[in-house]
């Protein structure tokens, strides 16, 4: 009888400790869970570092690590690459299986109005990548994200609809959604708009309506828009850079300059304060006031429009005088005194 209790014993204790185990499992497999996530996401956005600072085949060991974690993100960027070539071999099989292993995922997403994830399955569709090649598919898909505000589905349909590719040629609608781009803040669209009015191409010539474009288009700091004002005898709007900021104390410094935009500010609406500055300066309602005693007229500059003063510094130590306004927006205070100066002469 003390043999069988002492058998019983042993298998009440190991049950016990598998239970144990079990519940350790449990409670650790969502910390396991956001440790990998967290990991996953640190090495994409170090391979989104080196791919802005054009270090591609950096970029691609990054995404490599970050894909082999799961990481949406980073298997999208690495299919692309693998498909254009950019930063490794091209190899169109490595991307095929990469996106045929990242489809579902991504139709998920896409019901959920992911705009990227609506461009990637217009992508694979257009060029028969992970999917059948389907290109009225990929046309309805890019339209999708279009819908949602996506400028680069949208200068994909300008290129369909101008070109006649896949389509009829259709001018109204590459119209329509050049226009559209350029009103959601797209530099080479608003340039582009610009040329239509000034030629009369697909548009009624209007030579105020085509220098009004140029003029917003190089405000972006499109060099091409820039040129063409000269030529018409314009003064071209400078290049204005505008930054966004997340956090009560770590800022995130962005330089966005030509077709990069920042589409949670400048994007041509009116909710953005640094935005709003900027354009009363232009209009001329701030005023640049002048040099007082030992002050700077550019931080006088800033207080007036409503701002503070602020000095940020990049990684290469690089100093950056901005004026932060309350919602966390920022501009340069240079930049917003030379457009009140511009507006004043």
């Amino acid at each position: 009888m003390a043999f069988i209790n002492d058998n019983h014993k042993n298998v009440l204790s190991l049950r016990t400790s598998i239970s144990l185990i079990l519940a350790s499992l449990l409670i650790l497999s969502p910390v396991v869970a956001d440790m990998k996530t967290e990991k996953a996401q640190d090495y994409y956005r170090r391979g989104e570092k080196a791919y802005f600072n054009e270090n591609y085949t950096e970029a691609v060991d990054w995404y490599q690590r970050a894909a082999e974690l799961d990481d949406l993100e980073a298997m999208k960027s690495l299919a692309l690459m693998y498909t254009t070539g950019k930063g490794v071999e091209k190899n169109r099989g490595k991307a095929d299986r990469l996106y045929k292993k990242m489809f579902p995922r991504l139709r998920v997403a896409a019901s959920e109005n992911d705009i990227s994830a609506i461009r990637t399955i217009a992508y694979m569709c257009e060029n028969g990548l992970g999917v059948p090649k389907r290109v009225d598919a990929a046309i309805g898909w890019y339209r999708s994200a279009a819908d949602l505000g996506d400028i680069a589905s949208m200068r994909n349909l300008i290129a369909i609809y101008e070109l006649g590719a896949y389509v009829p040629q259709n001018e109204k609608l590459a119209v329509d959604w050049l226009k559209k781009a350029a009103e959601k803040g797209d530099a080479l669209s608003m340039r582009e708009l610009g040329e239509r009015f000034e030629h009369g191409e697909g548009v009624t010539e209007d030579k105020k309506q085509a220098i009004q474009w140029y003029q917003t288009a190089a405000s972006f700091g499109d060099r091409m828009a820039q040129k063409a004002l000269r030529r018409l005898g314009e003064r071209p709007s400078s290049a204005i850079k505008l930054y966004s900021a997340s956090g009560d104390k770590q800022y995130s410094l962005v330089r966005y300059h030509g077709v990069r935009v920042d589409v949670d500010c400048f994007n041509l609406k009116d909710g953005c304060v640094a935005l709003q500055a900027v354009k009363r300066a232009r209009d001329g309602t701030i005023k640049a006031p002048k040099k007082i005693g030992r002050s700077s007229p550019i931080y006088l500059m800033c207080s007036t429009a409503g701002g503070r003063w602020t000095i940020l510094r990049d990684a290469r130590r690089k100093e950056y005088f901005l004026c932060t306004f309350f919602d966390k927006t920022m501009v340069e205070a240079g930049d917003l005194y030379g457009a009140a100066r511009s507006a004043s002469q």
